[in-house]
């Protein structure tokens, strides 16, 4: 089933994977198994946060936390008086914010 039309909404590119999902027809399930045991996270997550990923060296979650972070340091500069993100910030790096609360405001972000 190798071709390169896009038949789902897959962003990697490495189309000659045996994992991308135009290579079979389970899929992300492959993707999904092959990085959870190695400990990363597929690179469509990298690519909602930002399309170019040529800085990440490689997807761990920690790679995913500092891409992250990164991204949002540079918005922080872009945009000083924007006080969502400072807000945001401080609900979620309060010690007395519980965990479902911090995993609540990120997935609101």
């Amino acid at each position: 089933m190798q071709t390169n039309e896009r038949k789902n909404f897959c962003t990697c590119e490495k189309i000659k994977c045996p994992y991308h999902p135009l290579n079979h027809n389970q899929g992300c399930d492959l993707c999904v198994e092959k990085n959870l045991k190695k400990g990363e996270i597929p690179t469509c997550f990298f690519k909602l946060i930002n399309q170019d990923t040529s800085n990440v060296k490689k997807f761990t979650i920690q790679e995913f936390v500092d891409f992250y972070r990164n991204l949002e340091m540079i918005e922080k500069r872009l945009h000083p008086d924007d006080k969502s993100n400072n807000e945001i910030g401080k609900q979620f790096n309060n010690k007395g914010t519980s965990k479902r609360k911090r995993l609540s405001i990120f997935k609101n972000l």
